[in-house]
């Protein structure tokens, strides 16, 4: 519902995560192999059945149109139904835990050919508990589309694994390649060459939302530790917490700390191409867009998060088990020393794990809908 933005390439889309990344390089990988593709959106002025490369547009409803309450049923609820019928598709894709789950398993069900599929956005889908649903009936209507999803995509063997334990659905593994603006740089992986700076500090960048969940704080604890490394941090906060601002006060007294802000998409390939190393400091994460888009760009990634060890079992970076091991190689000189090797590991891993041919078949197979591309 909030990928309109970003599908149209405006320099600062209101709505961006990962969700939304995956959602449009699913669809413009699927547009660009010939294949008829709707994407359902919210109302932001834009004409019905607008195509924008190649993805035809489908408005339901303004996100603050409606009565309160009243608009989970109308407009939200009759919306959603009603578009995705009007859609008519023969695949019915839906990413990420929340009520709209619901609303397309009904009007999948109700176009007989229609065939269901939900991705995993995060490994809080899968768990019990449902932490990121904040009403029981949303909890509800999630189980209840899920159960009805006729094939659920995971992104990782852990996500698999809780998806079964907890919710009795099978889930098959999917590597969605990282975004980009052009199908030329989705489809070849760039240069894993690092900036030449000669003996010139070690840079490692930070991208990501500035929330308590991420642990951005962990990038100045490391900085402090290490003053001849060069921390850059790319990203916003959706809201102006207490958190927030707080954080952003801290980095301004950082010596070895540049923060960017919330940057344009076009302008992160410039970050990406003179980082070194891509930073990661959560505890928990799904499979982190910003590791696709660093592997794509021939970046290595640090992290004590590593899905399906693809870091340590490739060596595209440096799985830790903790900060204080991320400060030991930076510190060591480790980092400087294997970070040639590091990418191109990085590069190649990606190559064979992210791409496009592999996603696209595996979705059509999977689904059983007689469409080929």
């Amino acid at each position: 519902m909030k990928c309109y933005d970003f599908l149209a390439g405006e320099q600062s889309p209101r709505y961006l995560g990962g969700i939304e990344k995956d959602l449009v390089t699913l669809a413009r990988i699927f547009a660009d192999s010939g294949l008829s593709i709707a994407m359902l959106t919210f109302d932001q002025g834009q004409e019905a059945g607008e195509s924008v490369h190649g993805v035809d547009v489908f408005p339901c409803y303004r996100p603050d149109a409606g009565l309160p309450v009243l608009r989970f049923a109308y407009p939200r609820a009759w919306r959603i139904i009603a578009e995705i019928l009007k859609a008519n598709a023969a695949i019915t894709i839906v990413m990420g835990v929340g009520a709209p789950v619901a609303w397309a398993a009904l009007a999948a069900k109700l176009r007989k050919r229609n065939r269901f599929v939900f991705l995993t956005a995060s490994d809080s889908d899968c768990a019990a508990s449902l932490p990121l649903v904040k009403t029981g009936h949303e909890k509800v209507l999630y189980r209840f589309g899920l159960a009805r999803a006729d094939v659920c995509f995971v992104q990782s063997g852990h996500q698999r694994d809780a998806l079964r334990r907890n919710f009795g659905k099978d889930g098959e593994l999917l590597r969605i390649p990282a975004y980009a603006s052009s199908v030329s740089e989705r489809q070849v992986p760039r240069s894993a060459d690092g900036p030449d700076r000669g003996t010139g500090a070690l840079k490692v960048t930070w991208i990501g939302r500035l929330s308590p969940e991420k642990r951005p704080e962990r990038v100045l604890e490391i900085a402090e530790q290490c003053s001849d490394v060069q921390f850059s941090v790319a990203g916003g906060a959706n809201t102006q917490s207490q958190f927030a601002r707080e954080l952003l006060e801290r980095m301004k007294s950082a010596p070895n700390v540049i923060y960017h802000g919330k940057l344009p998409p076009a302008d992160m390939q410039r970050i990406y191409d003179e980082s070194d190393y891509v930073l990661n400091t959560s505890d928990t994460e799904g499979f982190p867009a910003t590791f696709r888009e660093a592997w794509h760009f021939g970046k290595p990634v640090i992290s004590i998060v590593d899905p399906d060890s693809l870091i340590a079992d490739h060596r595209a970076g440096f799985a830790a088990s903790g900060m204080s091991e991320i400060v030991s190689f930076l510190e060591s000189g480790a980092a400087k020393d294997s970070q040639a090797e590091l990418s191109r590991n990085a590069s190649e891993m990606y190559g064979h794990q992210f791409s496009e041919r592999q996603c696209l078949d595996r979705i059509l197979t999977a689904s059983n809908s007689g469409i080929t591309a």
